[in-house]
């Protein structure tokens, strides 16, 4: 076999191979065999047909076949010699087989960039001082007060106010037709939580129970659903029921209904959580600017087949997300910087992991499956089995954890300075 590498750019090389004569020749040889055996011609006896008849009849296909069985064999053989380390299948060039001839054949094929590396160590990244204010804790009791609060039942004279759960039955209609989805019965809704168009929850204000009344409720020119958008709505709506929250006091009642014994306890640990909230936000961030400097230090061009199946990935991710139409092109055009640092990253964050013998174990494994299962709220067998029947995904978990030891690796050797130190 003979293998000349040629170099399209630094991330897409071209390979021309050339398989022998004798063995081009023996495949072909090997499969007018097996044909002469077994084929069936009116006028010859089997295993009597002339192989001048079997070629004219089945060369094309003999042709197929060999190039099938050779070529993607070659392109291995000639991959391992030269060592390149491909990201995607090749494409091959239009290829003829003869036996009595070598075959020639061309494989473009895009690779992995070669990074070498820059001083990753000592980078420096700024943090601000973690603070936990009075006002932070407060707030957060009063999420807490809110959630615990239960809701009663207002008297029928009540009027509908803001922050009332308010319980109805309705129908919407457009130019006198009926709305798709556009009704419903013993439906609650929290004035003021914009579930609904504002035009919608303010026409329940100062209503009672029992009312029943229309409203018009005009719909934006960019509304998802485009049927009614920038329509005006006719609802009938009929008030079944309102409740009211009642909220308890900020005491040791309320930090005991959340299973801590005082409210001093309660206020102890809202001050951990939001400290430890604080400090994972900022070690996220900071990553984030890590990975930025590794860029800048390390500029290497990447496959662009990478780049696209990057976009591509997260375009069917934010389509997946909600009905909302995305323009495809306008997301390429803006995704893909990103997605080209995101790739970037991978890569010489590979090349560190190399260079720090960084490897992935079974028990890194495990707890990362354990992870996803927990936020999935699966079963950690469960989460084995959906990541082993995508293709590949075991594989792709792998590297993943790998770069992220190695992303780790780096930022245990930076260096760090408080918001507006000199350096």
């Amino acid at each position: 076999m003979k293998v000349e590498v040629k170099e399209i750019t630094s991330v897409k090389k071209s390979l021309k191979i050339e398989i022998p004569q004798e063995v081009v020749s023996g495949e072909f040889a090997l499969a007018y065999s097996k044909l002469k055996k077994t084929v069936k011609i009116p006028g010859f006896r089997p295993g009597k047909v002339p192989l001048a008849l079997i070629e004219k009849k089945f060369g094309a296909a003999v042709e197929e076949d060999v190039l099938r069985k050779l070529v993607p064999d070659y392109y291995q053989k000639a991959i391992k010699e030269t060592g390149i380390s491909p990201v995607e299948y090749p494409s091959f060039d239009q290829m003829k087989a003869r036996k009595n001839a070598p075959l020639n054949f061309t494989a473009t094929v895009e690779v992995r960039p070669v990074v070498l590396l820059s001083d990753y160590k000592n980078l420096v990244l700024t943090q601000k001082k973690i603070n936990v204010t009075d006002e932070d804790i407060n707030k957060t009791l009063e999420k807490i007060q809110d959630e615990q609060g239960p809701l009663e039942t207002c008297s029928d004279d009540h009027a509908v106010v803001s922050k009332d759960f308010v319980t109805i039955d309705f129908e919407g209609s457009v130019d006198g037709l009926p709305m798709a989805r556009g009704s419903a019965q013993g439906y609650t809704l929290q004035i003021g939580s914009n579930t609904f168009l504002p035009e919608f929850e303010d026409a329940l204000l100062s209503k009672k129970k029992g009312e029943k009344f229309e409203a018009a409720v005009p719909f934006p020119e960019n509304y998802q659903e485009k049927e009614i958008a920038g329509k005006t709505v006719a609802f009938k709506i009929d008030v079944k029921e309102i409740k009211e929250k009642r909220l308890p006091k900020i005491d040791d009642d309320l930090a005991k209904d959340v299973g801590l014994p005082s409210i001093d306890a309660l206020k102890k640990k809202i001050h951990q959580t939001l400290e430890d909230q604080q400090t994972s936000q900022q070690e996220h961030d900071q990553k984030r600017v890590l990975i930025k400097k590794l860029v800048e230090l390390h500029p290497i061009d990447v496959p662009s087949s990478m780049v696209e199946r990057e976009i591509h990935n997260s375009l069917g991710s934010l389509q997946k997300s909600g009905p909302q139409e995305v323009d495809s092109a306008a997301f390429h055009k803006e995704y893909e910087p990103l997605a080209r640092e995101r790739i970037q990253g991978q890569f010489i964050l590979d090349t560190i992991a190399e260079k720090e013998n960084i490897t992935v174990t079974d028990q890194d494994l495990d707890a990362e499956i354990k992870s996803m299962a927990t936020a999935s709220r699966i079963s950690q067998e469960k989460a084995r089995e959906m990541i082993s029947q995508q293709e590949g995904s075991l594989e792709g978990l792998k590297s993943r954890i790998k770069q992220d030891k190695a992303l780790n690796r780096v930022y245990s050797l930076a260096q760090f300075k408080e918001e507006g130190e000199k350096s």
